[in-house]
């Protein structure tokens, strides 16, 4: 509760807040940023810290409201020094960062989920599971990403979107769960031989 109105305090008035969440860069797959985390995990950014200053640069010319909350792996000293229109919040509750922003904004996180199943558009800077999905704004390339952030600030969580979420969740309880053999009361997904 402390950190949220904190962050509120913050927040320049009628303007939009976007939040980006940090990524635990060694776990994801693009450190060490090589050809391969190019291709399959960030197209764009060699590290998380390096996306929050992109977008904190862009924040500051529309005059919206950037608040980053680092990944709780990579909490402590900065290493990094960051521009000073950056809410930095890592004592910020996840679910309470979702529903105070106009767009949720990470690379590859699973925050994507979390956005999504808190009726929030995410804009996705990195493959992850929602890639191709429809019901993500994506941005793949550097130039994209400004346009991308105007239209999903415009448009919010679609109507579209919310539907393609729903089939993808729905491909994911069909193909990829499988029985809790721990629990024989809780059956879902694919039979065990399939």
């Amino acid at each position: 509760v402390m950190a949220k109105k904190r962050i509120q305090n913050l927040l320049k008035p009628n303007r939009p807040v976007i939040i980006y969440y940090g990524i635990n860069d060694p776990e994801t797959g693009i450190y060490p940023y090589t050809d391969y985390a190019k291709k399959y995990h960030s197209p764009i950014f060699e590290s998380g810290d390096e996306a929050a200053i992109y977008l904190a640069k862009l924040a500051k010319k529309q005059n919206w409201n950037f608040i980053y909350k680092r990944h709780p792996m990579n909490r402590g000293a900065l290493e990094i020094e960051l521009p000073e229109n950056v809410i930095l919040s890592d004592t910020l509750n996840i679910h309470d960062a979702v529903d105070m922003a106009d767009l949720n904004i990470t690379i590859l996180s699973q925050m994507g989920y979390e956005a999504l199943l808190r009726d929030k558009p995410i804009l996705m800077l990195g493959y992850n599971q929602l890639r191709g999905k429809g019901c993500a704004y994506e941005a793949y390339e550097a130039r994209d990403i400004e346009p991308t952030i105007e239209q999903a600030l415009k448009k919010g969580l679609t109507k579209e979107q919310k539907s393609c979420f729903v089939r993808h969740i729905a491909q994911l309880c069909k193909y990829y769960l499988y029985t809790d053999f721990t629990n024989p009361n809780v059956l879902y997904g694919k039979p065990i031989e399939e």
